[in-house]
């Protein structure tokens, strides 16, 4: 798979990467926020670019304006 190939959604909370980021859905953050879709490029570092999202994919488009910045 290409690293531009958008991968299917994964299922609980299962880490999937796409361009570099990784992305997973995390139910902490959907209970405080409703964002509970997070990706962080290179790992969930502090100081690492991050994204959320509602919905697995506007977590992809998200990282995709990112990446065209």
């Amino acid at each position: 798979m290409s690293d531009h190939t958008r991968p299917p959604e994964p299922e609980g909370e299962a880490v999937v990467r796409y361009r570099g980021w990784e992305c997973a859905f995390y139910s902490d953050a959907e209970f405080w926020s409703g964002n509970g879709w997070q990706a962080y490029k290179g790992g969930a570092d502090i100081g690492a670019p991050n994204v959320n999202a509602r919905t697995f994919a506007d977590l992809l488009d998200e990282i995709d304006a990112e990446e065209e910045v």
